[in-house]
């Protein structure tokens, strides 16, 4: 209702996505809601809005990434499950393969945006080296579902270091 009245407040926006966020990606299957395809829409759309209003949020950003990986999670989930040999079977893991592929790649752009802000800037507070901390860990995942060994090692890297490069 807030966010009908005021469309254009980041506060709101924000607010309203991490709370659908907290209720839609539980870790336990039986919980996750039966509309969960559409939240997970509406939830993207309410951070990317929220970036709109403000692009320097990298906390929107990161928790944007999170809700991809969130997602990749569960798809990757539901193919582990998937044990069958047969044609429709061997095409549905692929396809939730693909499906994971896509949201890594929705994710990588915001999450290296959070990276960059945050390497750059050397000493970091304690909840700045933990957005910094996540957005390497979350890359890191990212990119090794697609593949890509040495942004994974990069990104491992970095994170490892984090402690003392951002002291």
């Amino acid at each position: 209702e807030i966010l009908a009245v005021s469309p254009d407040n980041f506060d709101v926006t924000v607010d309203y996505a991490t709370e659908l966020f907290a209720e839609t990606h539980v870790t336990d299957a039986s919980k996750r809601p039966a509309d969960y395809d559409q939240r997970c829409v509406k939830i993207e759309a309410l951070y990317k809005k929220a970036i709109e209003l403000k692009p320097d949020s990298y906390e929107a950003k990161l928790s944007l990434g999170k809700h991809y990986y969130n997602i990749m999670l569960i798809k990757d989930d539901e193919a582990s499950k998937i044990r069958g040999t047969k044609p429709e079977d061997v095409k549905k893991k692929a396809d939730l393969a693909a499906e994971v592929v896509a949201q890594a790649d929705k994710a990588i752009p915001y999450l290296e945006d959070v990276f960059k802000h945050y390497d750059s800037m050397g000493k970091l507070k304690l909840s700045e080296k933990s957005n910094f901390k996540s957005a390497c860990s979350l890359l890191s995942y990212s990119y090794g579902k697609k593949k890509d060994t040495a942004k994974v090692a990069f990104y491992e890297k970095k994170y490892d270091e984090a402690d003392k490069a951002h002291q």
